[in-house]
């Protein structure tokens, strides 16, 4: 991300020698939106993040950005939540749901004060997760560290790649499931597999991701969040209508099994699918100090639903449930459109998901390219390469709810739970009002990491043997 957008804005970082607020007499040229130079004064001044994003291209206002936060949360997690609340049980997965969203959302916001601080401490515009864990590296207390702070950002990148293209996974996975109950509906016995759609999917897959910048991709996530709302309207009014008509909450337990739990946290966690966009999202706004508060609201309403789902999903349809509420929906006209809405939301979604690793792995390939002229056509090229990895990946997933729960105990635990907290200590060393405050701090983090920690080992080992075992039936 950084790399881009160094490309149209100057990269103020200060020296050894040169202090990051003293820039007297100092008249610098610097290439505005529109192309145009301009010639600034700069007079003992510092640049706050919202003048260093005066120069910056493609930014993104409040409700952009709420429009993205909302579709980078609200996928196949969320229509997958009900299994997760039949592993955990119907009060353990509630609960469980509503600590996982606090924990979430309090590690979103660790990561946004540490870029904020190292950005204004190193006199940078913008970092990316990775860059702000190698910025803490490099400004923090271990001196191995600081000597080779590029582990850092090679270690989150790594999970990150892993993540959002586990993501675009599962949306290949989940459109074609329910192009597939579509399908069968009308032409029955003579369906094509579900590997045929996902390779019938591929072609307008790659049309959309050719979209290159986020902006452009905001009214698009508009459309999806309209999409989502009609689908789940019409979905949750059939929950509701037919609750206790199936299933007596009587015979459900109160708390599932201590390996669905362990499920149940890989997936709940998956849910909360935002987690590798949040910075993206903030380094594009053109108001970031209000990025708390847009992230605050978002995150509400994203928790809310989730709560609901789950809970208002299990009761509905109990142990018969299938890997995605949708599934679950009966094969009538309203309700085959409802599942039409779900697919076009979530093909939607795929771009949002693909911008990530994108802005990760294709600065690395355009610095090796020496011709210009060839850059955009080498882009294009290494995106088409990307949404064939993840074709080809879901082609050969077995079962998407226990895909979900791995790509969450695995990659979503580490970049969710463990690496915030810790990026926060490593920040923010023995900084702090009182040593109560920072007593707390260090408390409240360390919990974090060894629940983290817990869910990543256990939910990782659980999940794979899960798919190992699917493999075989």
């Amino acid at each position: 991300m950084a790399e881009k957008i160094a490309e149209k804005r100057p990269l103020l970082r200060r020296t050894s020698s040169t202090p990051c607020i003293s820039f007297q007499g100092v008249e610098n040229s610097v290439n505005s939106a529109d192309g145009e130079t301009k010639s600034l004064n700069v007079h003992r001044m510092r640049f706050s993040l919202s003048e260093s994003r005066m120069f910056v291209t493609h930014t993104t206002t409040n409700m952009q950005t709420l429009m993205h936060v909302l579709k980078g949360n609200i996928g196949t997690g969320l229509l997958g939540l009900p299994v997760a609340v039949m592993q955990a049980g119907l009060v353990v997965g509630p609960l469980g749901l509503v600590a996982m969203g606090i924990i979430a959302v309090l590690c979103m916001q660790m990561m946004v004060r540490s870029c904020h601080f190292l950005c204004e401490k190193a006199c940078l515009t913008a970092l990316d997760y990775g860059q702000v864990f190698e910025e803490a590296l490099r400004q923090g207390p271990v001196p191995y560290f600081r000597r080779n702070p590029k582990i850092g950002s090679i270690m989150v990148n790594c999970f990150l790649i892993f993540t959002q293209l586990g993501f675009c996974c599962v949306y290949f996975l989940f459109m074609a499931d329910n192009i597939h109950e579509i399908y069968f509906h009308f032409y029955g016995e003579k369906v094509p597999s579900t590997q045929m759609f996902i390779l019938i999917l591929f072609p307008f897959v790659m049309l959309y991701v050719c979209i290159r910048d986020l902006d452009d991709l905001a009214p698009f996530s508009t459309i999806a969040n309209i999409l989502t709302v009609i689908g789940l309207v019409i979905t949750f009014e059939y929950m509701f209508s037919h609750l206790g008509t199936t299933v007596d909450p009587k015979d459900l337990p109160l708390f599932g099994s201590w390996k669905g739990l362990f499920i149940f946290f890989g997936t709940a966690i998956y849910s909360f699918e935002g987690i590798g966009v949040v910075l993206p999202l903030e380094n594009k706004m053109k108001n970031p100090e209000d990025f708390g508060l847009v992230l605050y609201v978002g995150m509400f309403i994203v928790c809310s639903l989730y709560v609901c789902m789950g809970t208002v999903g299990y009761l509905c349809f109990g142990d018969a449930l299938k890997d995605t509420i949708t599934l679950n929906l009966p094969e009538t006209g309203l309700y085959i459109f409802v599942k039409v809405l779900f697919v076009l939301a979530i093909y939607i979604s795929y771009g949002l998901q693909f911008y990530v690793p994108i802005e990760i792995l294709w600065p690395h390939i355009k610095n090796r390219i020496a011709s210009e002229n060839y850059q955009l056509l080498g882009e294009y090229i290494f995106r088409l390469v990307i949404v064939l990895v993840t074709m080809s990946l879901a082609i050969l997933i077995p079962q998407l709810s226990l895909f979900i729960s791995l790509i969450g105990a695995f990659s979503g635990a580490a970049l969710a739970i463990i690496f915030p907290p810790l990026l926060e200590e490593i920040t923010f060393f023995y900084k702090g009002h009182s040593h109560w405050t920072i007593w707390l701090r260090m408390l409240r983090n360390f919990t974090f990491i060894i629940v983290g920690l817990l869910g990543f080992v256990v939910g990782t080992v659980i999940s794979v043997q899960e798919i190992v075992a699917a493999f075989y039936n």
